[in-house]
């Protein structure tokens, strides 16, 4: 019997720790998932590898075991990426999933604020955890909180939402850090204070070392999407080229098109739904969309019904485009090719 509960731990660490890992979250492999269908896909691609049915734990597991015969394979270079991971969890620039907080810094007020960043909350923990030790009275368990919380996400990927959980006793350890460092001095115990300084000084230099640029290419392809749901298309497309400017990708390239379809300009549309593909042919999407796009081009039939074929080449389970081919087909007269499709590829009651 198969699982309802899906289980993320072993995608989470090949993601983490496969060959050519960044530190941070991408794509474990090719096709149009993203966070959003993740729980889905890796079920289907451990299957496939596989070659029989798994269930959502034996899927995990296959995936636990790819990430550790990559880091067992080179453990060098698993050392280096560890030490990557550690430098980005400990870095001042926060790394998104989707909105990253410098992206919205500008467009929502009370992140504009002056406030304090992670980038002055470490060098002042570590000044505060300097003066503790001096102190003799050390905190050990708010300690271990940090080196556990820390390890855990270091040993699987890097993301802003992951090390949240460490804020918190970094602010208790900046504040006690900030509070000693006024005492130290109005005292002259200048031994502690440069300790304490030098401390700081180190973990200010790891927190804006340039170890990952700043790519603002996912928020602008999500403001996008938002701007499509108000109906802002023009705004749309100009996230989307923005998006696209810093690092194209197959799905930003899919939903502009599906903004240009809006605007019924659907040449334009088949033009962005045809570089999705080309980025990634596992995009379902958007071989569909661009069948779409060529449909309602009108003069385009031979056009469309290839990219509808190739999507049912591609993905034979994908019910949209055999609605899509046999109504094109309708449209034409060939009802016995449509009825052809819809046998071939939907179950009765999907007719």
């Amino acid at each position: 019997m198969y699982s309802p509960l899906p289980c993320h731990g072993g995608i989470n660490f090949y993601i983490g720790n496969r060959p050519g890992a960044s530190g941070r979250y991408e794509k474990a492999f090719a096709g149009p998932h993203g966070l959003l269908r993740q729980r889905e896909m890796v079920l289907e691609e451990a299957q496939a590898r596989e070659g029989r049915p798994l269930t959502w734990a034996e899927a995990d597991a296959y995936w636990m075991r790819r990430g550790l015969e990559a880091a067992s394979s080179d453990l060098a270079g698993w050392a280096l990426l560890l030490g990557r991971k550690a430098l980005l969890l400990l870095n001042a620039s926060e790394i998104a999933l989707d909105y990253n907080p410098d992206f919205l810094r500008g467009r929502m007020l009370p992140l504009s604020l002056p406030l304090p960043g992670f980038g002055l909350v470490f060098p002042l923990a570590a000044a505060g955890l300097v003066f503790l030790l001096l102190e003799r009275k050390v905190p050990w368990a708010a300690v271990l909180l940090l080196a556990g919380g820390g390890a855990a996400v270091v040993l699987f990927f890097v993301a802003a939402r992951y090390r949240l959980p460490l804020v918190p006793p970094l602010i208790l350890f900046a504040g006690y850090g900030a509070a000693q460092a006024v005492r130290f001095a109005a005292s002259a115990r200048l031994v502690g204070l440069s300790l304490a300084a030098s401390a700081a000084a180190l973990a200010a230099f790891v927190a804006f070392l340039p170890v990952e640029p700043q790519d603002f290419a996912v928020s602008w392809w999500m403001l996008g999407d938002a701007q499509v749901k108000e109906g802002r298309l023009f705004d749309a497309l100009e996230s989307y080229d923005r998006s696209l400017a810093t690092r194209p990708t197959s799905a930003a390239w899919n939903n502009k098109g599906t903004a240009l379809l809006r605007l019924s300009r659907a040449g334009e549309a088949a033009g962005a739904f045809q570089k999705a593909v080309d980025l990634e042919a596992g995009n379902r999407e958007a071989w569909n969309n661009l069948g779409v796009a060529w449909k309602r081009k009108g003069d385009s039939f031979d056009e469309a019904e290839e990219a509808f074929l190739q999507a049912l080449k591609r993905f034979p389970d994908y019910r949209l485009p055999a609605e899509n081919l046999a109504d094109l087909y309708e449209k034409e007269g060939w009802h016995d090719a449509a009825e052809q499709v819809r046998e071939d590829y939907l179950r009765p009651e999907e007719r």
